[in-house]
C-alpha cells in the first residue's frame, strides 16, 4: 500500500468519523426535541384534565378542549416525525460505525501485510549480504593466494 492510498484511507476514516460525530449530535438534538415535545404533550394533557374539571363555563371549556385536541394531534404527529428521524439517525450511526470498523480492520490488515512484507524483504537482504560477504572473503582469499604466488614467481625469476 502506497502513501496515497494510506492518505485516502485516512481521509475516508476522518470523513466517516466526522459523519458519525454529526449523526450523534443530530441524534442528541432530536432526543432533546423529543423530550421537550413529550413534556409539552404531558403538560397539555394535564391542562386538558384540569379544564375538564371546570364546569362553570362550558363553552370556554369546549373551545379550549378543541384547541388542545388539535394541538395534541399536531404534537403526536410531530412526535411520530421526530421518532422516525431518530430511528433513521440511529440506523445511520449504526451503518457508519460498521463502515468505520470495516475500514479499521482493512487498514490494520494492510498494515500487518506491509510489516510482514518488510520483514521478508529484510531477511532477503540479510541473506544477500551474507552471501556477498562470503564472496568477498573468498575473493580476498584468492587475491591473497595469487599475490603470494606472484611473489614466489618473482623470486623464482
Amino acid at each position: 500500500m502506497d502513501n496515497e492510498e494510506e492518505k485516502r484511507i485516512s481521509a475516508k476514516v476522518g470523513d466517516l468519523s466526522a459523519q458519525l460525530i454529526t449523526a450523534i449530535g443530530k441524534q442528541s438534538e432530536l432526543e432533546e426535541q423529543l423530550f421537550l415535545v413529550t413534556k409539552k404533550f404531558e403538560n397539555e394533557r394535564k391542562k386538558n384534565l384540569s379544564l375538564s374539571n371546570l364546569q362553570n363555563d362550558y363553552q370556554f371549556l369546549l373551545k379550549q378542549h378543541q384547541l388542545i385536541s388539535k394541538e395534541n394531534t399536531e404534537l403526536k404527529s410531530e412526535n411520530v416525525k421526530l421518532s422516525n428521524l431518530k430511528n433513521a439517525s440511529d440506523l445511520e450511526v449504526k451503518n457508519l460505525s460498521k463502515e468505520v470498523d470495516e475500514l479499521s480492520t482493512q487498514l490494520f490488515s494492510e498494515a500487518n501485510k506491509m510489516v510482514s512484507d518488510a520483514k521478508s524483504e529484510t531477511e532477503s537482504y540479510k541473506r544477500k549480504n551474507i552471501n556477498l560477504i562470503n564472496e568477498i572473503n573468498e575473493k580476498d582469499s584468492l587475491l591473497s593466494n595469487y599475490s603470494d604466488q606472484l611473489k614466489n614467481l618473482k623470486l623464482v625469476l
